[in-house]
């Protein structure tokens, strides 16, 4: 193998690491009321600390570094619940947050044994206990991308964000499908593939989940937009002769109504500029623009259900005559509201009664 290729590659892994870091470090930052940030960098450093052992193993320091290896194989059963966890709470379907600990239960084990064996018994060797891992590794990802793409195929009609994930999500199934075959091939044909190849399959996959990682921060998610605003302040005349203005123009023009309604939209019936407007509802109500426009929805659909009427309509049918594009959207804005499902609402009418 050239040294000026192995060199590259090299390279190429230490980019790679260093760009899965700087991602952390942004997600973190913007962490707050986001918890597909924090799945997300669970996923990044994992790929992460793959990605430094291909550096190590291709840089020829497996003799100072070779307990690294052991190490590294651990967070290959942190990447698929990873994906998985990101994807619900992407969609806002994570029922228990207490649970979610469940899904990293192989990977902790499996971490611990390594670490208790290094500490104990440096030279003991850990192929069988590897073999077992991988196995684990294939029906793990097998399992959750399935669910994953499940979830994101429930949402209908899927945003355009969202459909960015979706493909992201595919293309970190490629190098998996790739590592597979690989292994298949090797066991049928007894062609091994070169340990160059198999290394850098973790820098295909820190490729894919980079780009997960921009798709899911791309337009107003992840790095929410009110961020830029956060050192912004109207004063308080303004913001109540803005917050006025809104209210009343949605209110007597009913703009929750339309179900493609936008801050553009708003922002030029009031006349203001959209900063403005997403300003004021930021700084008023501490809530996003998304949120603001559902909270009139909600209260909408909260009087319509209470009419008689009511019953010859299922929830979906009077969610989408309040303004609500699909029945994913407005269950998961009345539940972040109320804290309960549109069931359970009413279910609690029904025994009020």
């Amino acid at each position: 193998m050239s040294r000026i290729l192995i060199d590259i590659s090299i390279l190429l892994n230490i980019l790679g690491f260093g760009q899965g870091i700087f991602l952390c470090l942004l997600l973190w930052r913007s962490k707050k009321n986001k918890p597909e940030n924090i799945y997300l960098i669970y996923l990044l450093l994992a790929i992460s600390v793959i990605i430094l052992n291909t550096i190590i193993r291709l840089g020829d320091y497996i003799s100072p570094l070779g307990f690294f290896e052991n190490f590294s194989n651990t967070f290959l059963l942190a990447i698929a619940p990873s994906v998985y966890l990101f994807t619900k709470a992407k969609t806002k379907q994570i029922t228990s947050k207490r649970t979610k600990w469940i899904h990293y239960l192989p990977f902790l084990l499996y971490f611990s044994f390594i670490l208790i064996s290094q500490m104990f018994y440096k030279t003991k060797s850990f192929e069988e206990i590897h073999i077992i891992a991988y196995f684990i590794f294939n029906i793990q990802f097998v399992s959750y991308f399935t669910l994953s793409l499940i979830s994101l195929n429930n949402i209908k009609p899927l945003p355009e964000q969202l459909k960015w994930v979706r493909i992201a999500t595919w293309l970190i199934i490629i190098p998996w499908f790739l590592q597979l075959a690989f292994i298949v091939t090797e066991k049928i044909s007894g062609i091994i593939t070169p340990d160059f190849i198999n290394l850098n399959l973790s820098l295909i996959f820190g490729v894919c989940a980079f780009l997960l990682s921009y798709a899911h921060t791309s337009g107003n998610v992840g790095f929410a937009k009110k961020e830029k605003y956060e050192n912004s302040k109207l004063s308080t005349e303004i913001l109540d002769r803005n917050l006025r203005v809104i209210q009343s123009t949605i209110n007597d023009n009913e703009l929750f109504l339309d179900k493609n309604i936008s801050l553009a939209k708003v922002a030029k019936k009031v006349k203001l500029s959209p900063r403005d407007v997403s300003l004021t509802i930021n700084q008023a109500t501490k809530q996003s623009f998304v949120d603001y426009i559902n909270s009139y929805r909600i209260d909408t659909f909260k009087k319509l259900i209470l009419k008689p009427s009511s019953k010859n309509y299922t929830m979906v049918a009077l969610a989408e005559s309040c303004g609500f594009k699909s029945s994913s959207a407005f269950y998961a804005a009345f539940k972040k509201q109320t804290g309960i499902t549109p069931k359970q609402y009413k279910d609690n009418l029904n025994l009020e009664a």
